[in-house]
């Protein structure tokens, strides 16, 4: 199970339509964790803090092996802006790396829609191969490379 690829999505403007409250997934996203859940690791990556309960909302918590959102705390439920600014998106793919026990250079694919994340997380951590996502349509099955889907 180890050897698992490692899918890391953020949650606005890739699994949850920007500013919908309650959080909205986007047409697709269900069906696509579902999907990859038994062969992935699937990690969530986001600054908002209720994340956590849309996931659990969606019915998809057990299909996340590891998230982090607000705070590098797991299951943080409020945050203050000072937990914030000292929070990226590598610290949070590492953090998940090492929760799930895997090595910070195990191959990991990270998915967003903000342009000022995936340029972070590629100088700070250039293993990851990260991947842009049109948050008009969030996460869609064709955002999923094949060379990352199992045979």
């Amino acid at each position: 199970m180890q050897n698992r690829p490692v899918l890391i999505f953020d949650f606005d403007g890739v699994l949850a339509q920007p500013w919908s409250h309650p959080e909205k997934p986007y047409a697709q996203v269900i069906d696509i964790i579902k999907a990859l859940s038994p062969t992935h690791h699937i990690c969530l990556a986001s600054f908002n803090p209720r994340a956590k309960l849309a996931v659990k909302q969606w019915g998809l918590q057990d299909h996340f092996s590891a998230m982090r959102y607000g705070a590098i705390h797991e299951w943080r439920e409020f945050y203050h802006e000072t937990y914030r600014s000292n929070l990226t998106k590598s610290n949070q793919i590492a953090h998940m790396l090492h929760q799930i026990g895997l090595p910070k250079d195990h191959p990991v694919y990270f998915f967003d829609d903000d342009p000022i994340n995936i340029e972070e997380v590629t100088n700070i951590l250039p293993h990851v191969c990260v991947f842009t996502v049109d948050e008009k349509t969030g996460l869609q099955a064709k955002d999923i490379p094949s060379f990352v889907l199992p045979n």
